[in-house]
């Protein structure tokens, strides 16, 4: 699921390769058939339009109004996509990264990327505003070992342009559960995690006002720690988490959850009150995300409904 970053249209997909365009303000949707291999991934870019990642490998680029498609072939299965520094970030099969031009649509680097602890990559996900590429990595050990084995989140540097550079490791190492959902705060400073054991973690980067965009050339590396008590959070949902993100404010995170759930945390206070919305689809939630402007929450469920609050 993606939010217009200029509208209240949300953008999501199904199993089936269609896409959805659904405007908040008015009830209206739209839809359109991409083919009928499922939507795994879906982002927005300002003033470009809508990019959708597909099960036959390729890459579908739209405008906001769902037309003028292009089609960008892959040479492998498309695990995740996400943006930064103005360019597409496609995970795919075999720990590759394929670096796309959304302007002109065409694939300019394919990078293998991969790290001793880890195996295949399961998530990516870029900072708002450029420059870092989070990379989520599967356990990797024996039938005996992969249960405690560590699922790392590996930090990359994306300010040049064809070139995806190790700048830091994740050190939280006891998610047991593959990470399938990232989400970083809108100034980059946070980064939340969630994996399919229902554990989740928030972490700050202590260099955050050195300058995030700046802080390669000449300005400090980026350390991302734990933000005490928000790994206590494990167990309110009961279900793998599929989907999370940040208020505007950095304050809240929301998830959402196979276990058809949401629930609202206070990042400033790990410990006080969350907000739960129960059953909030009649299957398992899918996506969620902020309307700009009114700032309302937005969720998507596999039973194919999608839900404004506030």
């Amino acid at each position: 699921m993606t939010v217009s970053p200029t509208s209240d249209v949300v953008y999501y997909g199904s199993n089936c390769g269609s896409i959805c365009a659904y405007e908040a303000s008015s009830g209206k949707a739209a839809k359109l058939s991409l083919g009928d291999k499922a939507i795994v991934s879906i982002s927005s870019i300002p003033n470009l339009g809508v990019q959708v990642g597909l099960r036959d490998k390729t890459l579908r680029l739209l405008d906001f109004n769902l037309q003028n498609e292009k089609k960008v072939e892959l040479p492998g299965f498309i695990v995740s996509h996400t943006v930064s520094s103005g360019r597409l970030y496609v995970a795919m099969s075999e720990n590759r990264i394929a670096i796309i031009d959304p302007k002109v649509g065409t694939v300019s680097k394919v990078e293998t990327v991969k790290t001793e602890k880890g195996g295949g990559i399961t998530s990516v996900c870029g900072t708002p505003g450029g420059a870092l590429l989070a990379v989520a990595y599967e356990g990797k050990g024996t039938e005996v070992t992969i249960q405690t084995a560590p699922r790392p989140v590996v930090l990359y540097n994306v300010t040049k342009p064809d070139a995806i550079e190790v700048v830091a490791t994740n050190p939280i190492e006891d998610f047991q559960g593959d990470i399938f959902a990232m989400a970083f705060s809108t100034d980059g400073s946070q980064l939340a995690c969630g994996d399919s054991k229902k554990k989740i973690a928030v972490l700050k980067n202590k260099n955050h006002g050195s300058g995030l965009l700046s802080m390669f050339s000449g300005g400090s590396v980026p350390d991302f720690q734990l933000i005490p008590g928000t790994d206590k959070w494990s167990g309110f949902h009961t279900a793998k988490i599929n989907a999370m993100c940040f208020d505007p404010s950095g304050n809240k995170l929301v998830t959402g959850s196979l276990d058809r759930s949401c629930i609202v945390w206070d990042v400033t206070n790990p410990a006080g009150n969350r907000e739960t919305l129960k059953e909030a689809h009649k299957e398992g939630v899918t996506g969620v995300g902020y309307l700009p402007g009114s700032g309302k929450l937005v969720t998507v469920g596999m039973d194919c409904c999608v839900k404004v609050y506030g």
